[in-house]
């Protein structure tokens, strides 16, 4: 082919527009080429064929990449959605899509696990040094078993659910999705609805249509997955080795899947699907923080649905306030399935009360210690959970707390929140949570919500006993008083005019140079405020977090009304354009609805 033919390309990269290129081959939309660009070469993916370029210089394609796979017209569809909604680049999708490097939460994962492994071996180290059948050896050696147990991935599932299988699907979740609508299945028996999940998924499947079944993470995979394989399930998750996932990709392009992921999984090239399934839909390991694309897997993967026309799901036991106010607002139905358990037991210990009465022994109050000593005497075990794990880095309070018991020492199970329960179950007799004010505490608007989602969740696992220092707070006034909470907690959020009442979007803007980051941060608030009205921002403002001083943010609130598209469009059209002016683009991010 001597005659030159024009195209576009999307590039892996974080361009606002498509680069033009001249290819003497016969290539269509989806083939993937080798382009030049700013002295570098990459591989793209052809965004449209015949154009008439409105630029004068067009370089060659240097290369058709015909062993790479092609990229689906459903995929393209889903990226510019994306984008459109996360006001990014379709480029940054793509290279979300198809890079193999490391997110930066991957990144974070790795530094923990070498974090880790300094401690394991500092521990090592010190175990040679101690004397033998001393009380410091033995703790040693528990600490280095924990360790082990942690980088092997012992301590990271959720709580450890049952024998699953299908599950009869209820009328009202049939008739829903038959008529189209997003369901919300409220469900706190996890065998249950994920058996509910399983059996439309097979009626899916038999019906010649493919499934997306979305779980919060890693640990949920973990649990799920032996029946998931029964069923002929292929598996995503982050970390996955290159061969793994090429395996998975290549299973999905084969059409007729069950893929059960974590949040990546969205980003597959899906086709073809009947059915997308959301299970602990209000996970906050669905948001992706950095880089971007920044996107919360579950809202795309109702966006995937709506453009393959696929029926959709949702479930959980707390859903959050987001899903709940959809339900309210008639854009989901809401399905809540009875327990057969009720909540269990609860005593909410105030610490400073306790002080000041001398009711406390070390980290814990005599009436914790007392239920500890129930239990115990009963045959049972007791969990101890700490709230948050900067608390107690190394566990020492279950230490503490074995040292008060010291002939109970193996049914002191200990661990974060994310730890897993007794796999026996029945054997848990009492949970302990400690430090439980560090779920209430800092700047994250949603605290609350995901403090009332946890506390709930463990009152169906076994009697929970909570240490706090202000059990004043209305959260733990709802727990006593019985109560879901969540609808105190939307007429606040609908006061105050936040989410989901509204939608947030933060610009973050990072600089090491401090006199640089406050005066261009004030430009390009000032900016933002002509574009859409001062009204709707706040800041510049430091986060509570910015220990070195190198972030500021701008938060911004718009109303859900007719406006939201066009200002959206504005936003991403002052901070693209700020940014080119200033030479300064590399320094901001945009953040459509962050996770706190």
């Amino acid at each position: 082919m001597d005659v030159a033919t024009f195209i576009q390309v999307i590039l892996p990269l974080r361009l606002e527009w498509e680069p033009y290129y001249a290819c003497r081959e016969t290539v269509s939309v989806g083939d993937r080429v080798t382009v030049p660009f700013a002295g570098r070469s990459y591989a793209g993916v052809v965004s449209a064929v015949g154009v008439t370029p409105t630029v004068k210089a067009v370089r060659d394609v240097q290369s058709i990449d015909n062993g790479l796979d092609r990229i689906l017209p459903e995929e393209i569809a889903f990226w510019r959605q994306l984008a459109a909604y996360y006001l990014c680049t379709v480029g940054e999708i793509y290279r979300a899509a198809y890079s193999q490097g490391a997110t930066t939460d991957e990144e974070k994962a790795a530094r923990w696990t070498a974090e880790l492994q300094r401690r394991l071996e500092a521990k090592t180290a010190a175990l040679e040094k101690t004397r033998p059948g001393t009380k410091k050896e033995a703790a040693l050696r528990e600490g280095i078993e924990r360790l082990r147990r942690q980088l092997s991935g012992e301590e990271t599932p959720a709580a450890s659910i049952g024998t699953l299988s299908t599950q009869p699907v209820p009328e009202a979740v049939s008739t829903a999705l038959q008529s189209g609508r997003t369901v919300l299945l409220e469900d706190n028996e996890d065998t249950r609805r994920i058996g509910i999940f399983l059996t439309l998924a097979c009626e899916m499947r038999s019906n010649g249509k493919n499934v997306l079944w979305l779980v919060g993470n890693s640990g949920m995979l973990g649990q799920i997955r032996p029946a998931l394989e029964a069923a002929g399930a292929v598996f995503f998750e982050s970390g996955q080795t290159s061969a793994s996932r090429r395996k998975t990709v290549s299973a999905v392009r084969s059409g007729g899947y069950l893929l059960v992921g974590t949040r990546g999984a969205i980003l597959l090239p899906h086709h073809n699907l009947g059915l997308v399934i959301v299970d602990e839909e209000q996970d906050r390991s669905y948001k992706r923080e950095s880089p971007a694309p920044r996107y919360n897997a579950r809202d795309a993967a109702l966006i995937l649905s709506r453009l393959q026309g696929a029926k959709a799901i949702l479930g959980s036991a707390t859903p959050s306030l987001g899903a709940i106010h959809n339900a309210d607002t008639g854009r989901f139905t809401r399905v809540v399935l009875p327990s057969s358990a009720p909540a269990e037991k609860l005593l909410i210990i105030d610490t400073s009360q306790e002080k000041r009465k001398r009711g406390m022994k070390g980290s814990f109050s005599l009436k914790m210690l007392d239920a500890v000593s129930r239990t115990l005497s009963e045959g049972k075990r007791v969990q101890l959970l700490v709230a948050r794990r900067a608390f107690d880095p190394d566990l020492a309070t279950a230490d503490e707390l074995r040292d008060l018991f010291p002939e109970h020492r193996d049914d002191i199970l200990a661990g974060d929140l994310g730890t897993v329960l007794d796999p026996e179950g029945s054997r848990i007799g009492l949970i302990c949570l400690i430090f439980a004010d560090a779920l209430l505490s800092g700047d994250d608007f949603r605290a609350d919500e995901r403090a009332l989602q946890v506390f709930r969740r463990l009152r169906w696992k076994a009697p929970l006993a909570i240490q706090a220092k202000n059990t004043e707070h209305p959260v733990f006034q709802a727990l006593e008083r019985g109560e879901d909470g969540t609808a105190a907690l939307l007429r606040e959020r609908e006061e105050f005019g936040y989410p989901p009442f509204s939608r947030m979007i933060r610009i973050l803007i990072r600089d090491t140079a401090p006199k640089r980051l406050e005066y261009l941060s004030s430009r390009l608030a000032a900016s933002l405020s002509t574009a859409i009205g001062a009204s709707f921002l706040t800041g510049p403002y430091a986060p509570a977090r910015d220990e070195d001083g190198t972030l500021r943010l701008i938060r911004i609130m718009l109303p859900r009304d007719r406006e939201l598209p066009s200002r959206k469009q504005r936003i991403r059209e002052t901070v693209g354009r700020f940014g080119e002016e200033t030479k300064y683009m590399a320094h901001l991010a945009i953040d459509v609805d962050p996770a706190g």
